[in-house]
């Protein structure tokens, strides 16, 4: 007989709502945190559909920064949102001696991505605001394709500090792609709207005894653009649903409040460049 569980007193940790043994769970995301770890694990689980072409993609929006960075002497480079290390795979292909980080569980399998190039790179999990006590090194220069979407001044401020310790002298921290001269943050989340679909799905991804199917749910709010995944996985033991929700994007800040935060970190000039309409930000220590 089919068991019936209702949870999600602890606040603490997901919420398992509704199970029934053996066929279904619901399980619902408890923070951002724990909802990037859900993403990046079905991610990982249904690359086979999408990995040809993410390789491209990710090549034409380092471009820019591969530009720039050619004729700065930079040797060593920490990607500090890292995701699944395409960054980093791409840099280190480029000569660059680069470690990644990042505060998701993603970090699990970017060394797995990495070894699929032949490539033997270090990864780590770790928040911005703990970067000075976690990297194995210092270096000429950080990147981070979502600085730009911290959530709060504190975090800005704590993380623009602890980039910047990282840093060799004379170092280069490389953030977001916001475009310095919008200021009207109401007008830019409308934009962003505009090309969101509302709801959508991703190829099933069938392999490792299980069959899963995702679907995303986004939503126009006042500091950006909410996307719920909802992920359908079949098993042997029966049908799981999880639940994942992030801001993507999220747009509290403009430009003069990073450069401002980071102004007062230490960083020494912070300007942004703009490549056929493609900005890269940029700090120097």
């Amino acid at each position: 007989m089919n068991r019936f569980i209702k949870n999600g007193e602890n606040e603490k940790t997901d919420k398992t709502i509704l199970r029934i043994e053996p066929a279904l769970t619901i399980r619902i995301c408890k923070d951002e945190e724990s909802s990037w770890d859900t993403i990046w694990k079905w991610t990982w689980h249904s690359r086979r559909e999408w990995m040809k072409n993410a390789w491209r993609e990710k090549r034409e929006a380092l471009s820019p920064a591969l530009e720039f960075l050619s004729g700065t002497g930079v040797k060593t480079i920490l990607d500090c949102t890292c995701g699944l290390g395409y960054t980093a795979v791409l840099l280190a292909k480029e000569g660059y001696i680069t470690h990644g980080s990042d505060a998701s569980s993603a970090v699990e399998y970017a060394p797995v991505l990495a070894k699929e190039k032949g490539m033997k790179l270090r990864f780590f999990r770790s928040r911005w605001e703990e970067l000075q006590r976690k990297v194995p090194a210092r270096y000429d220069c950080i990147i981070s394709d979502y600085f730009d979407e911290a959530p709060t001044i504190s975090c800005i401020r704590n993380s623009a500090r602890a980039i910047h310790s990282v840093l060799n002298e004379g170092g280069i921290f490389i953030f977001g792609a916001m475009n310095p001269r919008i200021t009207d943050l109401k007008k830019l989340v409308e934009q962003e709207w505009k090309n969101k679909s509302g709801t959508g799905s991703y190829p099933v991804s069938r392999h490792e005894g299980l069959e899963v199917n995702a679907l995303e749910i986004t939503a126009k709010e006042n500091n950006g653009i909410s996307d719920t995944r909802i992920f359908l996985v079949r098993g042997k033991e029966g049908l799981a649903i999880e639940v994942a929700k992030i801001m993507n994007p999220r747009i509290v800040f403009d430009f003069r409040t990073y450069s401002a935060a980071l102004r007062e970190t230490g960083f020494r000039k912070i300007t942004s460049v703009n490549d056929k309409g493609r900005f890269l930000n940029i700090a120097f220590k």
